[in-house]
């Protein structure tokens, strides 16, 4: 045994007894003879290094860092408290299982190469790997792994890893915000958008069940443009629903993010007499869309299987896509209305009998129709094109005398002031034909006059007719003041209609 005992100076020493000879003498005292080692140092050291393997198990225990030991058969031999933690196995649960069963399936092969490397004496500098949680999330790691070699051979993985998800997910979400701006640019319509968005936010979080609702205060419906549920085949999109008692509508109602649990929506259901349409979910995410004030709809995840899918930070994420995302998606109906607009716009401007066509400050042409370019192609040859300058297509048919005269019409246009006036056009063929112009000034939002519309018609015909009317009635005139007979008209109210110059000089 040993036994502390003080030397001189108070010093404090060990002694470990090998032996103890008892020395007994009759009628004398008892003398016991201790034979031992003087042990103060050795127990020292022992005692430092116990301190010192406390000191390290505590640093291995609290550090942030992912500590873990792994046998060449990829069973564990040690993980630190942070692991543990993040992974959320416990150490019963570790014993089972080894390095393959914690590899993110979709990043497993690039570990396992990586890993395989290092065995073989390659040196990495950043070792970075995917591991997947109990719970089946994504964590993202990277750092240092060596391995350990006795006689030459492999016996062990150390592995030094920090946690950087939250790192990965900042950048995603990021990222996503500012792809959300792009593809509403790149986009073809809103269909694409809707797939975008919902491909770009599964690389963050769990998207198997994703809706966006829709909703405009002046109706009471809500528009379901984009809805994928795993209780149905597919995406399916409602057209619209009457405004109801559900779920959705009180998100919309509560203005603000809501985080639900199975129990949640039923106590909501309970005490808000809320409809439940179809299954309920274990838990339901599901954000506002706003512009400005104004809700414009909902954004939403659901996991029906699993009640610990989502946490606080998953609502963050929708949260802050949010406000792009409804801004996106106005954008694109706004675009989408245009494009309608300008698509019935073309389909008129395009099949009218008319020449119609615009022309800026600098006389180039900023829009025409077929008719337009047909005329100027049958007239001059040349295909007119926007851009070029009106002088050379147009101006060319009224002929030089008349070119001054369209150039002024045309300024007084720019100023402000619509114009009208008829030109006739000498055609290639000899023939004439009469053309009715209209120039009138395009405003801008600010009032600004930067070009000049332009439509004409063919009014041949009418002309025609107005100058053959003209011819006759010159010739009757000439005949009838001429005339030496009595010519009188009355009508039935006793008053004369014509009377001929006979009469004026006989009477």
């Amino acid at each position: 045994r040993e036994i502390p005992f003080l030397a001189k100076k108070g010093v404090l020493r060990t002694l470990s007894i090998n032996s103890v000879f008892r020395h007994e003498q009759e009628g004398e005292e008892i003398f016991l003879t201790i034979v031992g080692d003087d042990i103060t140092r050795r127990r020292r050291m022992e005692s430092s290094i116990s301190k010192s393997n406390s000191q390290l198990q505590d640093l291995v225990d609290n550090t942030s860092d992912l500590i873990l030991l792994v046998a060449m058969d990829g069973k564990f031999i040690f993980v630190n408290k942070a692991w543990r933690e993040i992974l959320g196995y416990g150490l019963d649960e570790l014993a089972s299982m080894k390095m393959e069963d914690i590899l993110h399936p979709q990043h497993k092969v690039e570990a396992e190469a990586q890993i395989q490397q290092i065995i073989e004496g390659a040196s990495i500098p950043n070792f970075d790997a995917v591991f997947q949680s109990k719970q089946g999330k994504k964590i993202f790691v990277s750092g240092s792994v060596s391995c350990r070699f006795d006689n030459g051979k492999p016996t062990s993985l150390r592995y030094i890893l920090n946690d950087f998800t939250e790192k990965i997910r900042a950048e995603k979400a990021q990222s996503l915000y500012y792809s959300i701006a792009n593809w509403t640019v790149v986009s073809q319509n809103l269909d694409v958008l809707y797939q975008s968005i919902h491909e770009e936010l599964g690389k963050i979080i769990d998207v198997k069940n994703f809706f966006i609702a829709l909703y405009d205060q002046n109706e009471s419906y809500l528009y379901f443009p984009y809805y994928v549920d795993q209780y149905f085949k597919g995406n399916v999109r409602f057209t619209r629903r009457r405004l109801g008692n559900g779920v959705t509508e009180y998100a919309i109602a509560a203005n603000r993010p809501l985080f639900l649990s199975t129990d949640d929506i039923e106590l909501l259901a309970k005490t808000n007499s809320l409809h439940l349409y179809g299954t309920t979910p274990q838990q339901l995410l599901c954000v506002p869309l706003r512009i400005g004030e104004r809700i414009t709809g909902i954004i939403g995840v659901k996991s029906y299987d699993d009640p610990k899918m989502f946490d606080e930070r998953d609502l963050e994420l929708l949260e802050f896509i949010s406000g792009q995302v409804a801004t996106a998606i106005a954008r694109k109906q706004r675009e989408e209305e245009l494009n309608k607009y300008l698509a019935r716009l073309n389909a008129i401007f395009d099949s009218s009998s008319h020449l119609i066509w615009s022309v800026n400050k600098n006389f180039q042409l900023t829009s025409f129709n077929k008719n337009y370019a047909n005329l100027i192609k049958n007239q001059i040859g040349v295909h007119p094109s926007l851009q070029a300058s009106a002088e050379n297509f147009g101006w060319k048919m009224v002929g030089a005398s008349n070119r001054r005269i369209l150039e002024l019409k045309y300024r007084h246009a720019l100023r402000g002031e619509p114009q009208y006036f008829e030109f006739k056009i000498e055609q290639k063929t000899g023939s004439a034909i009469w053309l009715e112009f209209y120039l009138n000034p395009i405003h801008y939002a600010d009032g600004i006059i930067k070009e000049v519309s332009g439509i004409a018609r063919d009014i041949t015909r009418r002309k025609e007719a107005e100058l053959s009317l003209r011819h006759s009635e010159e010739l009757f005139r000439g005949i009838f003041e001429n005339l030496q007979d009595i010519y009188c008209r009355i009508n039935r109210q006793g008053e004369i209609t014509m009377i001929s110059q006979s009469v004026l000089k006989r009477l």
